[in-house]
C-alpha cells in the first residue's frame, strides 16, 4: 500500500529541513515535482527524496562539499530513520538500531555487537556498490571507488533491507 501523506509548501519545506522561502526559490528553479489539486500545490515526501537524491553538488569527483552533513540529510527522515550526532561522528540508526556510521571523510557499518543485527546482508550490500571495502566494512571518500551516486543508491539499498527485517 503505498503512503498517501501528500504535504503542502510549509510542510514540504519542513520536510527539507529549509524555510518555505528557499523551498518556494528551489521550486521555481529546480523543478521540485509536485501535484495540484484545488488550485493547492501538493507534494509527495517519495517524490521528494527522489529529487534528493538527484541532486549532486558539483566538487570534486561528485563528492557534496560537507559529506557528513549531506549524507546525514540523506539518511534521516525524523521518524524511523534518525541520526544521532557526536563530536567525531554521527550514527545513522533504523528505529533506534545503528545501521551505518557517517564521519567526515568516510562511513562505515557498524558492527553487530553495536546493535546492527543486519551487518551482514549491509556489509554485502556495501561491497557491491563499491569497489574495495575494508576489513571493517569502511569506504573512504576520497577512494577511486567511492561516488555520491554509488552511496545514495547504498543507501537506498540499506534503507530497504532495515524495511525488509520489520517484525
Amino acid at each position: 500500500m503505498q503512503d498517501s501523506k501528500w504535504l503542502t509548501i510549509p510542510e514540504a519545506a519542513t520536510y527539507l529541513r529549509v524555510s518555505a522561502k528557499v523551498f518556494r526559490q528551489e521550486l521555481n528553479e529546480r523543478n521540485i515535482p509536485y501535484s495540484e489539486f484545488g488550485g493547492q500545490l501538493l507534494f509527495h515526501p517519495s517524490r521528494l527524496d527522489e529529487f534528493l537524491f538527484s541532486i549532486e553538488k558539483p566538487s570534486q569527483g561528485g563528492c557534496p562539499q560537507d559529506f557528513m552533513e549531506d549524507a546525514c540529510r540523506l539518511w534521516d527522515d525524523g521518524q524511523d530513520y534518525t541520526v544521532k550526532r557526536g563530536t567525531k561522528g554521527a550514527s545513522c540508526q533504523f528505529k533506534g538500531r545503528p545501521r551505518i556510521w557517517i564521519y567526515s571523510n568516510k562511513f562505515q557499518v557498524a558492527p553487530v555487537e553495536k546493535g546492527n543485527e543486519l551487518y551482514g546482508p549491509i556489509r554485502k550490500a556495501l561491497g557491491h556498490s563499491f569497489g574495495h571495502v575494508t576489513s571493517k566494512a569502511t569506504i573512504h571518500i576520497d577512494s577511486q571507488s567511492y561516488s555520491w551516486e554509488r552511496f545514495t543508491q547504498f543507501i537506498h539499498e540499506v534503507k530497504r533491507l532495515c524495511e525488509q527485517d520489520l517484525p
